[in-house]
């Protein structure tokens, strides 16, 4: 799926200035975080085994350096020679690998954990998992549903519905969300996936309220704000996304495209050039020599600024 499907397409204009026409301003699109690049088949929930060493494991992994990875994996390593039967090992070295897109190396292990009785929806999701990163979704499916057999895990219902999403099945994707809202109404991936998938649709009103319901349940991260800032672009609440892209500039403060798009926005709807030169000049400032366009669009604002075209 192609992140540019997510962007709110802004109305062209054409500026003549010295002869030449100035560069159209295009969609407000992903050059970093602060727009949405995750659509509901991208993003998959991983169930991760319990246990305090796992755990420890997990913690270690999950935001660790190199270092804290090369560590983890040696451990586990001399686990393996001193009890080679446990399975829930074999499990954390998968998640191991998988953290290091060592993605063969990750399923051998799962598969390894399965051999050894670890709990078969737990692996079962973990190679659905993997499956789906590889890119082989059907496999990917097979594996979920057979986790499900065991298991109806609102985790594994996910990863299944998203699979179903990557290969453009949304009815089957929404089917099995209805199901998971029904056993965990208050998810937050759950409903900003479901916004993701509203607006690819056109159904905006509607996917704002799952935006909103994702953020008051506790999803107010960069891709959520980003999303629900797009989809008030679309309903044209352009106050209320200059107010979600301010929000997101405290957010992620290295991050250039907020202050990219509130300068569109700023220019093209509300007619502010000065807020517009701010913004722009901001962006500038942190991309430095690859701002592109916008350094040209600087100097449009400030031709309309001199001539009184603009606040």
């Amino acid at each position: 799926m192609k992140p540019s499907r997510f962007f709110v397409l802004l109305a062209v204009i054409v500026i003549l200035m010295a002869g030449c026409a100035v560069p159209q301003r295009p969609p407000l699109e992903p050059e970093s975080s602060s727009v949405p690049d995750e659509a509901p088949g991208t993003r998959l929930v991983f169930e991760v085994q319990g246990g305090e060493e796992g755990d420890g494991i997990r913690k270690g992994t999950a935001d660790g350096t190199d270092a804290d990875l090369v560590a983890a994996m040696d451990r586990l390593k001399r686990s393996v020679s001193l009890e080679p039967g446990r399975w829930d090992v074999h499990y954390d070295l998968g998640l191991l690998y998988m953290r290091l897109d060592a993605l063969d190396m990750a399923m051998a292990e799962f598969r390894k954990a399965l051999e050894l009785k670890g709990p078969p929806s737990k692996v079962y999701n973990a190679l659905g998992t993997i499956s789906s990163s590889m890119g082989r979704k059907s496999e990917a499916v097979e594996f979920f549903r057979s986790a499900l057999t065991l298991k109806r895990s609102p985790a594994v219902l996910m990863n299944l519905a998203n699979t179903y999403v990557s290969q453009g099945l949304t009815d089957k994707a929404l089917g099995y969300y209805k199901e998971i809202e029904s056993m965990d109404p208050s998810n937050p991936l759950l409903h900003y996936n479901i916004g993701i998938l509203l607006y690819r649709s056109g159904e905006y009103e509607e996917a704002l309220e799952h935006f909103d319901t994702a953020v008051a349940y506790g999803r107010k991260d960069v891709r959520t704000l980003s999303a629900r800032a797009q989809v008030l672009l679309k309903l044209r609440r352009y106050e209320d996304a200059l107010d979600a892209f301010e929000e997101l500039k405290l957010m992620a403060p290295k991050d250039p495209l907020p202050y990219r798009n509130a300068g569109v926005i700023y220019e093209m709807y509300l007619g502010d050039m000065q807020k517009a030169l701010d913004n722009y000049n901001a962006y500038i400032d942190m991309k430095g020599n690859d701002a592109g366009d916008v350094k040209v669009w600087v100097e449009v604002v400030k031709a309309r600024l001199a001539s009184g075209g603009g606040r």
